[in-house]
């Protein structure tokens, strides 16, 4: 949507939010910063998603943010 990239784990997972003008590789979260962003993104993934076999409305519970898992440490620091 726009600047904004929203990114969650499964239905039990938070909400990540990235500005995409500011945070290319998603390094910060700010969706805190902008809970009324995060409410519509809410809505768009639930309403406009496929219902499918290989992904279920519930998800798969993963444990990891998307920085953990797909950026190098060194970008971390």
């Amino acid at each position: 949507m726009g600047r904004w990239k929203a990114v969650r784990y499964g239905i039990d997972s938070e909400t990540e939010l990235y500005d995409l003008d500011s945070d290319l590789y998603e390094t910060s979260d700010v969706a805190k910063e902008h809970p009324a962003i995060v409410e519509k993104m809410n809505r768009l993934l639930k309403e406009t998603r496929t219902e499918t076999e290989g992904f279920p409305y519930g998800g798969k519970i993963q444990d990891y943010s998307a920085k953990e898992k797909y950026l190098k440490p060194s970008i971390l620091k």
